[in-house]
């Protein structure tokens, strides 16, 4: 599949590869100099001509495409497999060059026999998938072998998705299941780049944000298909730890774990009747409500937290395999803020003072499908925040073996359709622990375009 041959083209020193003409264009290098550059990066192309060894990358186009369709799920998300459909529909594709003249590339692996040409680095570097897998010795290869997902940004997909496949196919190897193509992360609305002096510190994020809050920001804030990226800023990271964590999971936890909203301290046995109906729960099943009066729309807020808390697990499944944790996220985020709601606007604390069997029914309901919020929301997000979360499935009397998806959908089941619940008269420990301490924001202020004007003059 390799042979000798002569290859001409335009040539991204930075980026290391060839570039289509079609993707080339006139603009500015980093140093404001005129000159031909690529239209993805925006690095400086030059023309090179050269005799290089050349793998038959026009053979395994249309296996390629064959793969695709048969896998229309492999790469994520779709809109990236469309970048790939200018290359893999051309006839009229390239053999691909796969080594260098040593004599301008003398720093890599030297071609086995031929010491004047060096070993192209995409394909030196994509090989190390393999050999941390163990290949070609290894017993346990076939064990690491293909890879279930690859993730990399989206400016190198090309390598990952055309190239790297067409190589595992002319070894005979395995392909990987799935492709990941993420966007990038902008400042000044550019990709970070050190040569453009665009970018932050990842140690000074860490020491004034912390570990949690920024692992939650790169999880919750939607960068895998986001065409253009997503801007980013220092301040952005505390802001959504503020608005998510701390104003609507921390304020849950710490109103549930109030004496005055519950005398004792257990999860609350449900009374399965006095649960609102709700379309699309169980439609074979409707459910009165009960609840005197509904002045402030209590069967709606109820209605929005049961849906969102059903169809959670579901969802959330869907979200990760398709790779989006930001939706998955999302929709958790969401049944807290339900959950907030309901609590708020039935006033558990009120109830507690009242010795109305409806009463009791009433706050029996709010609390238990708020706690039930809290405990999906802590095993939904600990894999991004996992001390916070054990901490509280702790406090809740979650055992370790049961933190996980299956805990929610059980209790989804015993929504739809009613059964044993082991889980009422369970005690939880009340803390006043601060679960998300917030971050202390200045005000932002905005400078007016006259102002900064005057200021000039």
């Amino acid at each position: 599949h390799i042979y000798k041959g002569s290859f001409a083209g335009w040539y991204s020193v930075s980026d290391e590869c060839f570039v289509p003409e079609i993707r080339t264009e006139m603009g500015k290098d980093t140093q404001g100099n005129e000159c031909r550059i690529a239209s993805d990066s925006g690095s400086r192309v030059e023309w090179l001509e050269e005799e290089n060894y050349m793998f038959r990358l026009s053979a395994f186009i249309p296996r390629l495409r064959q793969w695709l369709m048969d896998n229309p799920a492999v790469i994520q998300p779709p809109s990236a497999a469309g970048s790939l459909l200018p290359i893999l529909t051309d006839d009229e594709i390239a053999d691909l060059s796969v080594s260098r003249c040593s004599s301008r590339l003398s720093w890599g692996i030297p071609v086995p026999g031929d010491e004047s040409q060096t070993i192209y680095v995409w394909l030196d570097a994509l090989v190390n998938y393999l050999t941390v897998a163990g290949y070609p010795d290894s017993p346990d290869f076939d064990q690491q072998w293909p890879p279930t997902i690859q993730v990399m940004g989206k400016d190198i997909l090309k390598f990952h998705a055309v190239y790297w496949p067409a190589f595992l196919m002319a070894a005979g190897l395995k392909l990987p299941d799935r492709i990941l193509a993420h966007s990038h992360w902008t400042m000044g609305h550019k990709k970070m780049s050190k040569s453009r002096g665009n970018v932050y510190s990842a140690e000074d994020l860490l020491s004034e944000s912390g570990s949690t809050a920024v692992r939650y920001f790169f999880s919750a804030v939607n960068c895998i298909d986001q065409s253009e990226g997503k801007e980013f800023s220092a301040r952005k990271v505390k802001e959504v730890y503020n608005e998510e964590l701390a104003d609507v999971f921390g304020n849950l936890v710490l109103r549930l774990m109030s004496k005055k909203c519950l005398k004792e301290a257990v999860y609350p046995a449900m009374d399965l009747d006095a649960l609102p109906y709700f379309k699309g729960c169980n439609p074979d099943r409707e459910y009165a409500w009960k609840f005197a009066g509904d002045d402030k729309g209590l069967k709606q807020l109820s209605a929005e937290l049961l849906e969102t808390l059903v169809a959670l697990p579901d969802q959330v499944e869907k979200s990760m395999s398709r790779c989006v944790l930001s939706l998955a996220i999302y929709d958790t985020i969401n049944v807290l803020r339900c959950a907030n709601a309901v609590f708020a606007n039935f006033e558990p604390w009120q109830l507690t003072k009242s010795s109305d069997e409806l009463a009791s029914a009433m706050l029996a309901f709010c609390y238990r499908l708020c706690l039930e919020a809290v405990v999906a929301g802590c095993i939904v997000l600990r894999p991004i925040m996992p001390r916070e979360s054990d901490d509280i499935l702790s406090d809740l009397a979650v055992p370790e073996h049961d933190r996980n998806i299956a805990r929610v959908r059980r209790f989804r089941d015993l929504l739809l359709n009613g059964g044993d619940d082991p889980i009422a008269g369970v005690p939880i420990v009340r803390t006043k622990k601060i679960p998300f301490q917030k971050f202390e924001l200045a005000p932002e202020v905005d400078i007016d375009d006259d102002d900064d004007e005057s200021d000039e003059k």
